[in-house]
């Protein structure tokens, strides 16, 4: 093998990577409800299929408001590259309801979101460790 076979693989392993593509529900069983019915009114609640729209990441809970705002954005596509030692957080938003699923993911370095036709997917990739295996709270199918 010659030297610059050497340095490709190198430069290859260094920025290796496993990727999860499912990283939220593709849709979620809903139920709304009325707070408060009017005088003479009667309401009616129906159960739904609602399907993913969208996605976004945070630094920590959601409920710390560190939203993150993507590092390329242009129609139907977001992508998101991450770095620090916050855990990341997703939360999935769901089509028609006020509704989205939160949950940490660990440090995945980027995530992409991509709405298509007829749905939405959300991907994440890993760093992997020297000797190509996940690092042990970055797994892609072992999420927190």
């Amino acid at each position: 093998m010659d030297i610059l076979a050497v340095l490709v693989v190198v430069a290859l392993g260094s920025s290796a990577a496993t990727t999860r593509y499912d990283m939220c529900p593709s849709s979620l069983p809903t139920r709304q409800s009325a707070v408060a019915v009017p005088a003479g009114w009667a309401a009616h609640v129906s159960d739904r299929e609602s399907h993913l729209t969208g996605a976004g990441f945070s630094r920590g809970h959601p409920e710390r408001l560190m939203i993150l705002a993507p590092h390329e954005s242009r129609s139907g596509y977001n992508r998101f590259i991450f770095g620090g030692s916050d855990e990341i957080w997703i939360s999935c938003g769901y089509n028609g309801t006020q509704v989205s699923l939160d949950r940490a993911i660990g440090h995945p370095s980027s995530c992409e979101v991509m709405r298509l036709p007829a749905t939405t997917q959300v991907s994440c990739s890993y760093p992997v460790d020297d000797s190509g295996a996940p690092n042990a709270d970055r797994t892609d199918n072992q999420l927190p």
